[in-house]
């Protein structure tokens, strides 16, 4: 009889506490570390026969683990999935306590709590296991304040750290992370204070937080740290818009992103990405080992340099509303493990466009797949010792833009590097304005070697160009008609009765210019040339620009059609370090033919552009180096640099001595463009290296639409060391052209050779030069100062109208 009442007494008690309201278990670990042996936990100091938290289907329990003291060997473990309503982790287990969950998901509807220890010394929690543990908010430290430091001499203020250490596989947290410190009353002899700080190491798993990371820190003594710190690897997902907007300004701060293994997933929809600038709370901002973009809206990184020394994964969809916003900070992907290379995915859709983007370290880059791009405005910059894998053998996934505004650049590759830095098939656009014309083309990239040559092909030309040529279809022509492409060959006198017989030599078929030897049969010249040439990196072409394709044949075919913009993509290596100019015809030699007419088409070699004003005679290794003019034998390369203007049709002059250019000619090379030397003597050498690049911040002009250069680049400064006039002949203000008169004391009247630049005819509706003394036309003619002397002009005009001629300068 009495045992029945004891057990309706029991079943009663059961009924009551699962009927109504939360019931707190303390748990005391007695006989063992399993969470589900009701043995192991106490309610009001009474252990249970019966229950423990979550069982039974309760939800509502409360859980206390190191409230009071338990049993030091046996933290708690659950296999079975459950709910409570909250956690305490308490301060009274000496310091170390541990929840391990296995396989299953331990639910926490309301908050879990670590509480500080009211006593000396820190508090160390750890929580594991292959399972999930979820919760509202997650608190590290209460209100519990440290001793007091003691009177005395020997009185010290104490700082107590109160630790959560999570390698749980999943921690999810539907609220937000809080580091809660406090401080000790003041010592009444010393005004000593003693501290609680709060540190939350993530070790392991994965830690997903959807709301934001607060601090609140009690005194300026007082920190608050959060940092993953792998034993393997670590993922921390931010799902807040603004995830560490809830800094205190108070006290010290400390987020640490950028160990081996760490992994910051910014996961939500529109955020803040966080950079090494200073925010409120946080001081010098903070770095990454590992970066994840996914979820959904823009993420907009901050301004500042965001530092990544592992993964970059771009998960987004990439269209119009899901992007990373990169233009406000540079990228500095600054792995230094030699062992570890870091490996970037730029995603899907749009990719993941790079505005300032620096490499360095010796972790090896690689861009393992997706589409990375650098603006029209960008610089990509390498530092020693790093590399960049940026593509495979016959697919870029680096895109060097090209628009109205300006062209992506690679910056001067240091002297350091025994090899090129940037391996792989990289895309490097060109910008084509509008306007129906020739233009003096390079390219930035090869395919393959011949000859000991880097060699490009033409064919990228037909993505975007409507081609023909006398091969028709057969030689991978859009149709057949008089060429679109040509060679310079400066070897013959032409006889300019056609299109196929001047120094300029139409590429009859491209059919075989694929892979990586390509090569080209060329239209009969009068230098006899025939069979199949390659082309050597450096070398310039001419190219008729009729428009995009897209625009049809109908269009590209008439005329008096106005071509539309194009831009198109050169794919293939990057040229890198030194690069020596070899004429396409005689590919074994280093030096410039001369037998005929002088001129030799160049073509800037690099994805960026390059500065004549680097131009120099003194050594092969630094800058662009040209030999020397002699001026006894007229032997070498002269200082002037012709470039073709595609608005007016006529070629501009650039005297690379005064800075003085005509017709729009500047001291800017565009990546991608042509231009013509003249060379005399069979030993000269015109040689690129990396220092002739426009560094940033150098300007530049792109005053005709020629190709566009960088868009920082901006009017040069002329500065003319002898007197000039120059003079415009112009049917209107695109049909015209210019001449420069200059003035030297030591000059001659008569033409000589590096100190007049002759005229080169181009295809405009207007010509303009001057004669010198002996009847050679001259786009700059220099002269000695008289007080009176008679030049002669030569003028042209396509059509009958009125023109002006008038004084620009």
């Amino acid at each position: 009889m009495h045992l029945i009442k004891v057990c309706l007494l029991q079943f009663l008690l059961v009924f009551t506490l699962n009927s109504f309201g939360a019931t707190t278990y303390d748990w005391t670990g007695i006989s063992s570390s399993s969470w589900t042996t009701p043995g192991n936990w106490s309610i009001g100091g009474v252990s249970q026969t019966i229950n423990y938290p979550g069982s039974g289907g309760s939800t509502t329990d409360i859980v206390r683990i190191g409230v009071t003291a338990y049993t030091a060997l046996n933290d708690p473990a659950l296999t079975t999935a459950l709910t409570c309503a909250s956690i305490e982790f308490g301060s009274n287990n000496g310091g170390m306590m541990s929840l391990t969950i296995t396989g299953i998901t331990l639910t926490i509807t309301g908050n879990i709590t670590q509480d500080h220890n009211g006593s000396t010394g820190g508090i160390i929690t750890n929580i594991s296991g292959s399972g999930t543990l979820s919760c509202s908010l997650f608190q590290v430290g209460d209100n519990t304040p440290p001793p007091t430091p003691p009177n005395g001499n020997k009185a010290v203020s104490v700082s107590n750290a109160t630790i959560i250490n999570s390698s749980i596989t999943s921690l999810s947290l539907s609220s937000n992370l809080i580091f809660n410190t406090t401080v000790s009353p003041a010592n009444n002899s010393s005004s000593l204070i003693s501290y609680n700080n709060a540190v939350f190491n993530l070790t392991g798993g994965v830690a997903n937080i959807t709301g934001n990371i607060q601090t609140t820190n009690a005194n300026t003594g007082n920190s608050s740290s959060l940092v993953i710190i792998p034993t393997g690897s670590a993922t921390l997902q931010l799902a807040n818009a603004a995830a560490l907007s809830g800094l205190s300004s108070t006290g010290t701060n400390t987020i640490t992103f950028n160990n081996t293994g760490a992994t910051v997933e910014y996961m939500g929809a529109g955020q803040t990405v966080y950079t090494a600038a200073s925010i409120t709370g946080l001081t010098g901002g903070g770095s990454y080992g590992n970066i994840e973009f996914s979820g959904t809206g823009i993420k907009t990184v901050s301004a500042g340099n965001l530092n990544i020394a592992g993964n970059f994964y771009n998960l987004l969809a990439n269209d119009a509303g899901d992007y990373v916003a990169l233009n406000s900070p540079a990228v500095n992907f600054n792995g230094s493990n030699g062992a570890i290379s870091q490996s970037l995915n730029g995603g899907s859709g749009n990719g993941t466009t790079l505005y300032t983007v620096n490499f360095s370290g010796a972790s090896p880059k690689t861009i393992v797949s997706g589409n990375f791009y650098v603006a029209s405005s960008g610089v990509l910059t390498m530092t020693s010792p790093a590399t960049l894998v940026a593509g495979s053998t016959s697919v870029g996934y680096l895109t060097l833009n090209s628009d109205n505004t300006g062209s992506a650049a690679i910056a001067p590759i240091p002297i350091a590097y025994a090899a090129p830095p940037i391996s792989g098939f990289v895309n490097v656009q060109r910008y084509l304005t509008g306007n129906r014309g020739y233009r003096l083309i390079s390219s930035p990239v090869y395919a393959g070697t011949a000859s000991g040559n880097n060699i490009y092909s033409l064919n990228y030309l037909k993505n975007s160009l409507y081609l023909t040529g006398t091969g028709g279809t057969a030689g991978w022509f859009t149709t057949g008609g008089n060429p679109t492409i040509y060679l310079y060959d400066e070897s013959f006198s032409p006889l300019y009765s056609s299109f196929l017989n001047s120094n300029f030599i139409g590429v009859s078929s491209i059919s075989s210019g694929t892979g990586t030897s390509p090569t080209y049969t060329l239209n009969a010249n009068g230098a006899g040339l025939s069979g199949s040439y390659s082309i050597p990196a450096g070398t310039g072409f001419l190219c008729f620009f009729r428009g995009n394709l897209s625009e049809g044949a109908a269009n590209l075919t008439n005329p008096s059609y106005s071509a539309l913009t194009a831009t198109v993509t050169a794919t293939g290596t990057l040229n890198q370090g030194q690069v020596v100019f070899k004429d396409w015809y005689n590919p074994g030699s280093v030096y410039l033919g001369s037998s005929s007419q002088y001129f030799h088409l160049i073509g800037n070699p690099y994805a960026s552009a390059i500065d004549l004003g680097a131009i120099q005679t003194t050594t092969t290794t630094t800058g662009i180096y040209a030999t020397p003019f002699n001026t006894t034998s007229n032997t070498g390369i002269t200082k002037f640099i012709y470039e073709l203007n595609p608005v007016s049709h006529v070629f501009g002059v650039y005297d690379d001595n005064s800075g003085v250019g005509t017709n729009g000619a500047s001291r800017y090379i565009a990546s991608g463009q042509g231009f013509l030397v003249q060379a005399y003597g069979n030993a000269c050498q015109f040689i690129f290296n990396e220092t002739g690049k426009a560094t940033t911040g150098t300007t530049a002009t792109a005053t005709n639409g020629l190709m566009v250069t960088k868009a920082d680049l901006a009017t040069i400064n002329q500065v003319n060391t002898n007197p000039v006039i120059r003079l415009k002949l112009a049917r209107d203000s695109v049909n015209n052209e210019e001449i420069v008169l200059a003035f030297n004391p030591a000059a001659k009247t008569q033409y000589v050779i590096n100190e007049d630049a002759p005229n080169k005819p181009g295809q405009g509706q207007v010509g303009f030069s001057s004669n010198s003394s002996d009847n050679i036309q001259m786009a700059v003619n220099t002269m000695p100062l008289q007080k009176s002397q008679t030049i002669n002009l030569n003028v042209y005009g396509k059509t009958d109208g009125l023109y002006t001629l008038n004084m620009a300068q």
